[in-house]
This record gives C-alpha cells, structure tokens and sequence, in this order.
C-alpha cells in the first residue's frame, strides 16, 4: 500500500492533464484510510515521510531562486518532511478514530447496519474495533527484544560476523540465544548482518548509499521534471519502514521488493552523473 501511493504521486506527476492528476491524488485517499485501519505505525511513519518528501520537491523548488545556500535548502526540506510527518500520522490516527466512531454508531443503531449495543458493550478489544497504537506508549512493541538477542548473539559467536548465519537459520539461532518469537529481526540492516556477515552487511550499504546519493542528485536538480525527481520515493519509504521492519525478504513472497528494487534502479540510472549530464545538454539544445 505505501509503495503504491508513492506510485500514485508519480504518476500525478508524470501527466500533463490537471484532470488524471486529480484522479490519481483522490485514488491515494482510500489506501491512506486503508493504511491508517492497519494500525502499522512503521508503515504510516514511512508514507507520511514519503509525502513530505514529494511536498518538499514541489516547495523548494521556488525557494531555491532566493535561497541557494544547498545547507539552508536541505534544512527546510528536512523541515517541511518534519511538519508533514507529524501532520500526516495524526491525520492518518483520526482516520482510526473516525472508523471507530462509525462502528459504534453501527451497533448502536444510529447508521443503517446490525445493531447490537442491548447485548455487546463495545471496548477497545471487540474485535471490530481499531485499537490505535500509539508510538510515545507502546515504543518499539517489544522489537527491542529482537535487537538484544541478536546482538547478544554476535556477542556469545562473534565468527558469525564473518560467516552469518544464512536466512534459513538465522531466528532458530537467534530463538537459541535469547527467545523472541518473530520470523525476522524488524530491522533489516541488523538482518542483513546476521544472515551474511560484515561483507554482506557492506555491500548492502553500498548500495544503499549509492541510491541515496542519486536521489539527492535528481531532488536538487531543480531544471528535471518533478516525476524524475520524486521517482525515488517508493524504494526511499520503504528503506525507511525497513529500518524496524523486514518485508523485502524474499522469502517473504511478497511484491514489495521487487517494487522496491525497480524504482531504485530507476533512481540509480536517472541520477547518474552521466545521464544528468546529457539530460542537461538535450535541455540545452532544445
């Protein structure tokens, strides 16, 4: 769901029709409301980075003619994703609430639908009720128990920062050590780690550096298309879900990393110094 609204934005900014720009930023609106009755606090954090992201490629834009100090411009777009961030969750937290508030009024006969408030009370663990999590109150949600036993597992094995543990044995190993009950660690830079060893661990961060770098290279751009400069939005959300999550396993058989690693790809080619260069000289001749 994050990554197709990312996909959406793109795609709004990629035509030249107000009419399909509409179409597309109301047909994000029912998967915001969708995320927000997932209660996925990594997930709602992630979009709401990635919109603010896409509100600041819009907004420094003209601030850049004034401004081009690139250190104030980085500070203000990292101040505008800040705004949006907050903005946006306790948006997406009244979504929860307005659900909630729907399903009571549901039961208790004052919307068409079952009502059923004679005989069931309703509390915040019917089953039909979202239970918003909030961050400041429940933390981590025991992540943090994940963390301590992998690293106390490198501690008790510290070869394994050599060798990893590979995916299939990692959490048996882990579960060993110290027992956390989860199928991954909620973190897939320490994951990485674990399963392949320092040398697997560097070359996922060399990768990540290098993608990036090229988003940096393509968002300061400021005479690229804005579709060109926001098309790294889907594989940025979710490398920053993935800093407490790990849903681009691949044996999670999910979509998710292969949307990831495509729009990455895009963003490594178009943020390359050699294909800026020539997008610079075809601008020129035009």
């Amino acid at each position: 769901v994050c990554q197709a609204i990312m996909m959406a934005f793109i795609a709004a900014a990629l035509t030249q029709s107000r009419k399909v720009k509409i179409f597309y930023l109301l047909g994000s609106l029912p998967m915001l409301f969708a995320l927000a009755l997932t209660t996925g606090r990594a997930s709602m954090v992630g979009v709401s980075i990635g919109i603010g992201f896409a509100l600041a490629a819009i907004l420094i834009r003209p601030i850049s003619h004034k401004i081009q100090r690139r250190w104030i411009q980085i500070l203000i777009v990292l101040l505008i994703i800040g705004i949006t961030l907050i903005g946006m969750y306790r948006l997406l937290e009244v979504c929860q609430n307005v659900f909630n508030q729907l399903q009571e009024m549901q039961r208790s006969g004052q919307i068409p639908g079952r009502a059923y408030a004679e005989t069931v009370e309703v509390n915040e663990h019917d089953p039909y009720n979202i239970h918003p999590r909030d961050i400041a109150i429940y933390g981590l949600s025991g992540r943090e128990r994940a963390y301590s036993a992998a690293f106390k597992l490198l501690k008790e094995q510290p070869d394994v920062l050599l060798t990893g543990t590979s995916i299939p044995l990692i959490m048996e190993m882990v579960n060993e050590t110290e027992y956390v009950g989860y199928d991954h660690l909620h973190c897939m830079i320490l994951q990485v780690l674990v399963e392949t060893g320092i040398t697997g661990l560097i070359l996922y961060l060399v990768v990540l550096v290098m993608f990036l770098v090229a988003a940096y290279r393509l968002f300061f751009s400021f005479d690229t298309p804005l579709w060109k400069r926001i098309i790294c939005l889907p594989a940025l959300t979710m490398q920053c879900i993935e800093l407490v999550e790990a849903i681009t396993r691949l044996e999670k058989g999910t979509m998710a990393p292969v949307i990831m690693l495509a729009f990455a790809r895009l963003t490594l080619v178009l943020g390359s110094k050699k294909q800026m260069k020539a997008d610079i000289e075809d601008c020129v001749a035009a």
